[in-house]
């Protein structure tokens, strides 16, 4: 399954891609949830190609199918953490990834659930306050997402080479989710919070 999703990645045909290759992570999870841990290979090499075909179905504005392949992600990583808690700083990651694919969906809901899931998984994975911030934003939760930006605003973001801060982060991201058309109203309010 895995071998024809790349086959079908590489012939332009990503929803077929994203079928296969989440038939071929679901089936080694379930053979490696029973114990056959030599399969973890496979599963690394299928969550990487869901996580390929996300950025190319992100070329395509397709947010839909991207929140599929992320939440087929981050539940793979939440039943191989269930029996192996080494896995926890990777299913950290895939929620914090799913929140923000889950934004572009507008799924917000689910961005504020993975995001807080990611947290509570890795408290020091701070960089998820952004996706954060902009659930709650959305949701329509102002002060919470006004005491997020005002907590991390001045602080630098986590691993960026280039010594941006959090605040130049959330209007960045804000300024990607305005570009697909997906606003809100509180847009404005937050980067008065910000200055």
């Amino acid at each position: 399954m895995n071998n024809l999703g790349v086959l079908c990645e590489f012939s332009a045909k990503p929803y077929i891609a994203l079928e296969n290759y989440q038939e071929s992570v679901a089936l080694y999870c379930e053979f490696y949830l029973q114990g056959n841990q030599s399969l973890t290979d496979d599963i690394y090499r299928g969550l990487n190609n869901l996580k390929d075909i996300c950025d190319t179905l992100s070329a395509h504005q397709d947010f839909t199918n991207v929140l599929r392949a992320q939440i087929t992600i981050a539940e793979t990583w939440e039943k191989l953490l269930s029996v192996n808690s080494d896995f926890q700083s990777q299913t950290a990651i895939a929620q914090g990834r799913l929140a923000w694919y889950a934004l572009f969906a507008q799924q917000f809901h689910e961005a504020r659930t993975a995001a807080l899931r990611a947290l509570e998984l890795d408290p020091d994975g701070v960089w998820v306050n952004t996706n954060l911030a902009l659930a709650e934003l959305f949701l329509g939760h102002e002060e919470a997402a006004k005491e997020i930006y005002l907590s991390f605003k001045d602080k630098p973001f986590p691993g960026d080479q280039t010594g941006r801060t959090f605040r130049e982060v959330f209007l960045a991201d804000m300024d990607e989710l305005a570009s697909k058309g997906i606003t809100a109203p509180a847009f404005e309010k937050a980067k008065k919070w910000l200055q």
